[in-house]
C-alpha cells in the first residue's frame, strides 16, 4: 500500500478502478481528497466492488474511483461507493 495524491493515482493506474482508504478529505460532502492509501486497482467495476467487500473489515472508510486519464481537472471525481464504518453509512 502506498499513499498517493489523485494525480499520482491517475498516472500510476490509468483507466483503472482504484480502492482507496484513509483519505484526507478536503470536505466531508464531496469526493475531493489530498492523499489516500491505494489498497487495490482493478480493470473492471465489478472487480473493484468485490475488492471493497473484501477490504471493508480492515478500514473504517473506503472509496472507489475510476482513474480516467481523460478527465479534465475541473470535473468532479465520481465515487462508486464510499463506506464510513464509524458513521455506519454508505453513499
Amino acid at each position: 500500500m502506498e499513499r498517493l495524491s489523485w494525480d499520482e493515482v491517475c498516472a500510476k493506474y490509468p483507466n483503472q478502478w482504484v480502492v482507496l482508504a484513509e483519505a484526507d478529505w478536503v470536505q466531508d460532502t464531496d469526493e475531493e481528497f489530498g492523499t489516500a492509501l491505494v489498497l487495490g486497482h482493478y480493470m473492471t467495476r465489478n472487480d473493484a466492488s468485490s475488492g471493497l467487500e473484501t477490504l471493508s473489515a480492515d478500514f473504517s472508510e473506503l472509496a472507489c474511483f475510476y482513474a480516467a486519464t481523460n478527465r479534465r481537472h475541473d470535473q468532479p471525481l465520481r465515487a462508486v461507493r464510499r463506506v464510513d464504518r464509524r458513521a455506519g453509512t454508505q453513499s
